[in-house]
């Protein structure tokens, strides 16, 4: 609290220093009061921001601009109810919109460019091309479609018109921050042909220096990236626009390591643990003094935990080098290529647009997955995705201005993963999508001498193979619609649906060795699984025009998380008849999860449109959550084996509220401030790695005592089946009851956000002044569903000040995060995979003990403190 109020300090007298009266009389510097201006289209029509019956956060290209927004990230510390960590770096998106984090699968919220969706991350995406974006909270199932769980983030780009205009800007900062991005935007024939280029250069030099290479430096990020758009407009009733893009990223390791791991440490000698200070605090093992193969014993199943706030390490240490030896220089390779073409055609103010799109994208990703540096077999990997995707939407749109008014219109959707590409001399997979991993020696002299430019892939099952592995296919068919009804002048209600079929596909090849009565045989089986799931998602919006400043509006909405398939059920290890029981039992696939979504809101404007106060609560119920759960199968050798898919048996609830006000307080000097609370709670959720921590000896030897382990084998003891299945229920029925996770907090999820900006600007002699704060408070974030440790309180501070002449130069110093907060951005749990223990087995399958690593939490490093200088030139 103590440092909270020091923050809010700083801001306000950096603001203060800002007041000074220095300039001359100008319009506000950022637009952030000026919402009743803003035209947004998150019902897929223009409609005033302050109009729509939504949350909706919008920038405009002159609020990018200023507040000088260069990614998703700092959009995000803008937006209230959003949280975004690039725990991965710039790979993995996880955007957490109110509350609805993913414990696992894909992402709850989905991005969008012009309205066609995004596959893959878009962490990269450059802001300085848009003309808006506008991230719409809730679910937008009815109108966005596929993957719009918790809400859709649309980037608008800018089309060009008879205007001859253009920018160039460079920025050169700390860190090796370098900048240059410019476009050109005007007409070859005009009145009927128009065109825009656009480029851009990125690169950020990182800040963490790599303990064990010194030629890396982690955090490091570099992007190239061009595109162009061509605007038609043959008549005045129909336009057409095509857009081409390529990006380019290639960035370093991201500065990850784990809490416990000490640089150079000697792994302990056979029968003994070491935890570190700073490392595991809580839940230690409980040895027993016994050793087990060498390694010790315990009575119970905890490995270690850390309770409390978990601190960013001061030192990262990763294996870097070996990658760059075996021809991997980067930490993240990837190119991506969008291109889409809409038109729009105007009959007697019904509007009929046609949107097709084609898009692509591969990379390579390597990581070095133990987060330490230590040299570990399987855990120094490659993973190669990619994808390419069609889309199509054609959607009738009447007149805006009819009392009775709507939309009608059809979506298609195909994406195929890219496939593997097979290194002919080797036979080895070496592109598309695959998994790798660096050959390593075991155990490890030291040096980057200890690896070959060659791969070891392995399919889902662990099994070294040299054929290409599953690939993914999706396919989504879509009607939806809109129906708008004026009941008075100042009462309106609508209704919007979608009905969808989508189909998930899994093909490829899976093969097993299976070795019986000291016969090896192997086994082959080409995978063709799909799962097909139909939806109706409604959303029904009613809205109240209390007089032109006051907007009251409810809304009920209906969302969706795609499913898919559990292919690793389909693995030759299992014949055919067990794959088929697993079909009938309907774990092969998984189903979709759904949330239904209340929220009561008003927008109002007040003084004459110089203030907007707007606010709004909320209510999530989330069902169906896509979790693991224990099941039995039978190996083709005849051994009983623990399967573990994801099925459909989560369920949590989110509730909150969101206020914002933004107001011009004189004609130089603006401000925002929010606030937002999102209680996020689990209602009904089973964790394995919970039960182990709060299962006791008791609990153990009840268990032992109750449903003993199957004796002898399912060969000698005709009974074998029965016991196990026995012992598998008593097990599961004990970790439900010490695993249940009911009443704690949705990880990754911030309770409580607070952000505020303060902007001046004012003209004196021909020159426009300029400056502002931007400040973002989240409060800390649980790292798993236990709540037992946590990322800190997060305070962000940006400062930004400059110049504008007349002739359209600008010249602005910033400094990003002004206090050097170090929280972590992301906390997860992973293992110390150079000690083991040996621990009591629940489940049957093996035998009563068996070995396991202690518990590690790796942390990623934030963004520190950045200062530099830009400069850009508009005409």
């Amino acid at each position: 609290m103590k440092r909270f109020v020091q923050t809010v300090s700083l801001a306000a007298i950096a603001a203060s220093a800002f007041a000074t009266p220095a300039f001359a009389q100008s319009s506000p510097a950022d637009g952030a009061s000026d919402n009743d201006t803003i035209i947004v289209t998150a019902r897929k029509r223009e409609e005033n921001l302050q109009d729509v019956p939504l949350s909706v956060t919008a920038f405009t290209e002159q609020r990018i601009e200023d507040a000088g927004l260069k990614s998703i990230g700092d959009l995000a510390q803008q937006t209230l109810g959003f949280s975004f960590r690039e725990g991965f770096g710039r790979n993995a998106d996880r955007p957490v919109i109110r509350g609805m984090a993913n414990i696992q699968g894909t992402a709850n919220a989905a991005f969008f460019v012009d309205g066609i969706f995004v596959t893959g991350p878009i962490a990269s995406y450059q802001l300085d091309n848009l003309q808006r974006v506008e991230i719409v909270k809730g679910p937008q199932s009815a109108l966005f479609g596929r993957a719009t769980f918790s809400g859709a983030i649309n980037y608008v780009t800018r089309k060009p018109d008879n205007e001859f205009r253009g920018k160039v800007s460079g920025t050169i900062g700390s860190d090796g921050y370098q900048e240059l991005s410019g476009y050109a935007s005007g007409p070859l024939i005009k009145d009927k042909l128009y065109i825009e280029a656009n480029g851009r250069y990125y690169n950020f030099g990182g800040q963490y220096p790599n303990a064990i290479d010194a030629q890396e430096t982690l955090g490091r990020q570099r992007t190239y990236s061009m595109g162009a758009t061509v605007r038609w407009t043959p008549t005045e009733t129909l336009d057409i626009t095509g857009r081409v893009g390529w990006s380019f990223d290639r960035d370093g390791h991201y500065p990850i390591s784990r809490i416990s791991r000490i640089v150079g440490q000697t792994l302990p000698v056979p029968g003994a643990l070491v935890f570190n200070p700073n490392g595991m605090n809580c839940f230690l093992p409980q040895l027993t003094g016994t050793l087990v193969n060498g390694r010790p014993l315990a009575a119970t199943r905890v490995r270690g935990h850390y309770c409390g706030e978990i601190r960013t390490p001061q030192t990262f240490a990763l294996n870097t080098a070996e990658y760059r030896g075996a021809g991997f220089p980067d930490g993240l390779s990837r190119d991506v290529f969008r291109s889409s073409l809409r038109a729009d055609l105007d009959v007697n103010d019904w509007t009929f647009t046609l949107i097709g799109a084609l898009n692509s994208r591969k990379q390579i990703v390597p990581i070095d997955q133990d987060y330490s540096d230590l040299r570990s077999l399987s855990f120094e990997t490659i993973d190669g995705s990619g994808s390419k995707d069609k889309q199509f939407e054609f959607r009738i749109t009447s007149p805006a201005d009819s009392r009775i008014r709507g939309i009608a219109g059809i979506f298609y959707y195909d994406d195929k993963d890219n496939p593997s590409v097979v290194d002919p001399a080797t036979g080895r997979v070496i592109a598309g999508n695959f998994g790798a991993n660096l050959n390593v020696i075991v155990p490890n002299p030291t040096g980057p001498g200890n690896i070959t430019r060659s791969f070891i892939v392995g399919d889902s099952a662990g099994l070294i193979i040299r054929n290409p592995v599953s690939r993914g296919l999706i396919e989504n068919k879509a009607i939806f619609g809109q129906i708008e009804f004026d009941i008075t002048d100042t009462l309106t209600a609508s209704v919007e649906g979608r009905y969808q079929e989508e189909t998930v596909t899994s093909i490829g090849t899976s093969t097993a060795t299976v070795t019986v009565a000291g016969v090896s045989t192997l086994f082959s089986r080409a995978i063709s699984e799909s799962g097909k799931y139909k939806k109706f998602l409604p959303r029904a919006t009613v809205d109240w025009k209390v007089n032109d400043d006051v907007l009251i509006y409810g809304v009920a909405a209906k969302g969706n998380k795609p499913g898919g398939i559990n292919a690793g059920l389909l693995s030759a290890v299992y014949d055919d008849s067990e794959v088929a029981r697993f079909r009938s039992l309907g774990i092969t696939t998984f189903k979709e999860e759904s949330v239904t979504s209340y929220e009561l809101g008003a927008k109002t404007s007040w003084m004459g449109g110089r203030l907007t106060l707007n606010a709004a609560a909320f209510l999530l119920d989330w069902t169906n959550q896509q979790l693991t759960q224990t099941f039995s199968g039978t190996r083709r050798d005849g051994v009983p084996a623990q399967i573990a898919p994801t099925v459909n048996v989560g369920r949590s609830q989110v509730k909150g509220f969101e206020i914002e006000l933004n107001g011009r307080v004189t004609d130089e000097l603006t401000v925002r401030l929010g606030y937002s609370l999102t209680d996020a709670k689990i209602k009904d959720f089973v964790n394995d790695d919970q039960a182990d921590l709060y299962i006791t000896t008791a609990d153990i030897a009840a268990l032992n005592a109750s449903a003993p382990f199957p004796t002898g084998t399912i060969a000698t003891n005709p009974n074998f089946t029965a016991q196990f299945n026995a012992r598998l229920a008593a097990a599961n029925a004990l970790i439900a009851l010490r695993g249940q996770a009911a009443g704690q907090t949705l990880p990754r999820t911030p309770k409580h956000q607070l952000q505020g900006t303060l902007a001046y600007s004012r003209d004196f002699g021909g020159v426009r002044g300029f400056a502002r704060a931007d400040y973002a408070y989240e409060s800390k974030r649980f790292t798993q569903v236990d709540n037992l440790g946590w990322a800190g309180d997060s305070h962000s501070l940006n400062l930004r000040a400059g110049v504008e002449l007349q002739n359209g130069l600008t010249v602005t110093a910033f400094v990003t995060n002004v206090l050097n907060d170090r929280t972590a951005v992301d906390t997860l749990r992973s293992i110390d995979n150079g000690q083991t223990v040996v621990r009591p087995e629940l489940r049957p399958g093996g035998a009563a003990t068996a070995a396991s690593t202690i518990r590690d939490f790796p942390v990623t490093a934030p963004r520190l403190r950045n200062f530099g200088l830009s400069a850009s030139f508009k005409w």
